[in-house]
C-alpha cells in the first residue's frame, strides 16, 4: 500500500504505513518512487485472524448487498464522516496510523471482486491498530469471503493470545444475523449433540480425518444451564471452531464412556476444543479446556479462541483479490532483425590491432540509480534498523513490565492489609473511649474521651478528617478508567453509604485495577477467586441460587450502550450488618464486549433474606 498524504492541510509531509514522517523534499521523491511502482517500506504485519467463508442470504437481497450494509453500518456508528461502500464504485481514505480504506472492484465473466483494506483501532486494546483485509469473490451460486486480520509491528508477547482473541472481527457476529456463514464445511450455528448422537459424533466428527477445524463442546451444568449461551459462544468461535453443544447433564456421561477416558471429557458446564489431530489416547493438557467461571468470563474465552487463531492462521492462504481480474495482457517480444554482415575491418598495423579496445556499446554502460529510488532504499535501510531498535524496546519492556507489576501487587497487598489493620485499631480506638467513659465517670476526661460516643454511633477517631466515600469511588473512576467502569449508581450507593473505613475501600478497589489489568493483559494465570486471595481481597463469585427474581433485579444495572448485564460478584467488607461496618461492592466480569470490570454498587449490602 503506497503512503499516503498527512490530513492536514499545508503541510508539506508523508506518514509511511509504519508511522515514520517524511518532511521536505524527501516527501516529493518518495511519492515519485511510490508513483513507479517501488512500493514503500513498512513494519510487518503478524496474522491473528484468518478464514475463509461461503455466505448465503437468509432472506431478500444477495449475499453481497447483506455483506456491504454490514461493513457500512459498522463504518457508520465508528465514524460520522464514514463513505459508504458500493458495489460499483471504489473509494479510498488517507492511511494514517488507526484509521485509512482502500476498497477495489473488478468484474470479469460471470465473476466480480470487492477488495476492502482497512486500517483501525483495536476493539479493545488502546493504542493499538489492526489492518484487516477483506476480499468477496461473486461467483455463479456462490459468494466466498476471505478474512484476515494483522496488527502491524508485530504482536505485542506481554499481551499474547488474548489480543488475537479479541481482535475476532465484530461484524462477522452481524453478518452472521443476515447471512449464514460455512465455513469447513460446516454451517456457523451451534449443533445440539442428543445421547444417540454421541457415538457418530465421536467416531466421525472428533476422529474424522477430514476434519480440518477444530471442534469446541460446551456442557450444561447439573442443573441444565449453561455458563455461557451457546448462540453466544457460536459467533465468538465463528471461523476458528465448529460448536457442538450437549442437550443436557446426562448426555456428557455417554460422552466420556464414548472418548474412554474422563479426563478428556466435557461436563459441569466445562467448554473445550478438540483439535485436529486429536485420539483417544492423547494427554488431555493437549485440547484446552475451560471450567466454572472461567467459561462465563470474557476475557479468558478470548485467550481460548486466540490460541486457536494463532495455531490456525497458517492454514488459509493468501486470498485471490481484484489483482486476478486485472493481469495485464502478456507482451509479445518484437521479431529480432535479419543478423548482417560485420562490416569489412580495415587493415591496420599489428600493434594497433592489438592494443586498442573495442568500443563500448550503449546498452553495456552502467544504468544509473534514480535519485527517487536511492532515497526509497535509504529509508527502507532505516526502518529496518528502527524494526530491530523497535523489537531490543519491546523486549525490555516485556521484563520491566512484569516486574513492574510484581512491585505493584506486592505494594497493593501491603496497602489492602494495611487499610484492613488500620480499620481495626480505629474500631478497638472508638471501644476503648466509650469503655473509659462508662466505667470511670468520675475520672475528668480528656477533650477526645468527653466527646466520645458508643460505637454504634460513632464515626471514628474525634477530630479526625476523613474524605468522603464517593470521592474516592469518584477518583478511582477517574485513574482507572482503562480497567474499571465505574457506573453512576455505584457512586449515587456510595453516597448513601454510613461505611466509616474509607481507607479500606480506596485500597480494595485499587486492588481491583491491578486485577482487572493483569486479567486484560492475559497475565493473570489463575481464577478471579485466587487472584483476589493473593492480594488479601474476600471475593465472591455470585450470589446464592436461592435468592429470588424479586430480589436479583436488585443486581440488574443498564450499561451505557444500553444492555443489561447480572452484577452479582463482589467484594466483601465486613461480615456483620450494620452499613458503618460492612460494605459490599457488587460488579461483573462478564458484561458483553467489555474487558473492564464493570462496578455497579459501593456501598449497603444488597436486601437478601438473611436481612429481611
Amino acid at each position: 500500500m503506497p503512503p499516503t498524504g498527512d490530513s492536514h492541510p499545508g503541510r508539506e509531509e508523508l506518514i509511511t504505513a509504519s508511522g515514520i514522517r517524511i518532511v521536505g523534499a524527501a516527501r516529493a521523491l518518495f511519492s515519485e518512487a511510490a508513483t513507479a511502482g517501488l512500493t514503500p517500506p513498512s513494519l510487518p504485519h503478524e496474522l491473528l485472524f484468518a478464514a475463509t467463508f461461503r455466505l448465503a442470504p437468509r432472506l431478500g437481497s444477495s449475499a453481497t448487498s447483506q455483506f456491504l450494509d454490514v461493513l457500512n453500518q459498522a463504518g457508520a456508528r465508528a465514524n460520522p464522516g464514514y463513505r459508504l461502500l458500493t458495489r460499483d464504485h471504489e473509494s479510498t481514505e488517507d492511511f494514517g496510523r488507526f484509521h485509512g480504506r482502500h476498497w477495489q472492484v473488478a468484474t470479469g465473466p460471470d465473476r466480480w471482486i470487492g477488495e476492502l483494506v482497512w486500517r483501525h483501532p483495536h476493539p479493545v486494546q488502546l493504542g493499538l491498530a489492526l489492518t484487516s483485509h477483506l476480499v468477496l469473490n461473486e461467483l455463479p451460486g456462490i459468494t466466498q469471503l476471505t478474512v484476515r486480520v494483522g496488527i502491524p509491528g508485530g504482536l505485542p508477547p506481554e499481551l499474547g493470545p488474548v489480543l488475537a482473541g479479541q481482535a475476532h472481527p465484530q461484524f462477522l457476529r452481524d453478518l452472521q444475523q443476515v447471512a449464514r456463514l460455512t465455513f469447513g464445511g460446516v454451517n456457523g450455528e451451534p449443533h445440539l449433540l442428543h445421547d444417540a448422537d454421541i457415538d457418530d459424533f465421536v467416531g466421525r466428527t472428533l476422529l474424522g480425518e477430514a476434519r480440518t477445524l477444530p471442534v469446541v463442546v460446551l456442557a450444561p451444568t447439573e442443573t441444565g444451564a449453561y455458563l455461557i449461551p451457546p448462540g453466544e459462544a457460536a459467533e465468538e468461535l465463528l471461523g476458528l471452531a465448529h460448536l457442538y453443544v450437549v442437550d443436557r447433564h446426562p448426555t456428557t456421561f455417554r460422552l466420556t464412556d464414548a472418548l474412554g477416558d474422563k479426563r478428556l471429557s466435557c461436563y459441569w458446564g466445562a467448554m473445550r476444543a478438540y483439535l485436529t489431530d486429536f485420539s483417544c489416547a492423547d494427554a488431555p493438557h493437549r485440547h484446552p479446556l475451560l471450567i466454572g467461571e472461567r467459561v462465563s468470563d470474557p476475557v479468558v474465552r478470548a485467550q481460548f479462541r486466540g490460541s486457536l487463531a494463532l495455531a490456525l492462521r497458517s492454514l488459509t492462504r493468501d486470498p485471490d483479490g481484484v489483482a486476478t481480474l486485472r493481469e495485464p495482457p502478456a507482451v509479445t517480444a518484437p521479431a529480432p532483425e535479419p543478423s548482417r554482415p560485420p562490416a569489412p575491418v580495415p587493415a591496420t598495423a599489428p600493434e594497433a590491432a592489438t592494443t586498442t579496445p573495442p568500443a563500448r556499446r550503449a546498452e553495456d554502460a552502467p544504468t544509473p540509480i534514480p535519485a527517487n529510488a536511492r532515497a526509497t532504499r535509504a529509508i527502507a535501510a532505516l526502518e529496518h534498523r528502527l524494526g530491530d531498535v523497535l523489537n531490543a524496546v519491546e523486549k525490555l519492556t516485556v521484563v520491566t513490565t512484569r516486574l513492574l507489576d510484581e512491585v505493584a501487587g506486592i505494594r497493593t497487598t501491603d496497602t489492602v492489609r494495611g487499610a484492613t489493620a488500620g480499620g481495626l485499631e480505629r474500631r478497638i480506638g472508638d471501644l476503648e473511649r466509650w469503655l473509659r467513659s462508662r466505667l470511670a465517670p468520675q475520672e475528668p476526661p480528656d477533650e477526645a474521651d468527653a466527646n466520645a460516643e458508643p460505637p454504634e454511633e460513632g464515626t471514628g477517631f474525634a477530630g479526625e478528617e476523613t474524605v468522603a466515600l464517593s470521592e474516592v469511588v469518584r477518583q478511582v473512576a477517574v485513574t482507572h478508567s482503562d480497567v474499571l467502569l465505574i457506573l453512576d449508581k455505584a457512586i449515587a450507593s456510595a453516597e448513601a453509604s454510613p461505611y466509616q473505613d474509607v481507607d479500606r475501600v480506596a485500597a480494595v478497589l485499587d486492588a481491583m485495577a491491578l486485577v482487572a489489568r493483569r486479567r486484560q493483559a492475559g497475565t493473570l494465570g489463575t481464577a478471579l477467586r485466587e487472584a483476589f486471595r493473593e492480594l488479601g481481597v474476600d471475593y465472591r463469585r455470585g450470589v446464592s441460587d436461592s435468592t429470588s427474581a424479586r430480589m436479583m433485579q436488585q443486581y440488574v444495572v443498564t450499561l451505557p450502550d444500553g444492555g443489561t448485564v447480572d452484577a452479582t460478584e463482589h467484594i466483601v467488607l465486613g461480615t456483620s450488618y450494620d452499613p458503618r461496618h460492612c460494605l459490599r461492592i457488587y460488579f461483573t466480569s462478564r458484561a458483553p464486549a467489555e474487558s473492564r470490570f464493570v462496578v455497579a454498587h459501593v456501598g449497603r449490602h444488597m436486601e437478601v433474606k438473611s436481612t429481611t
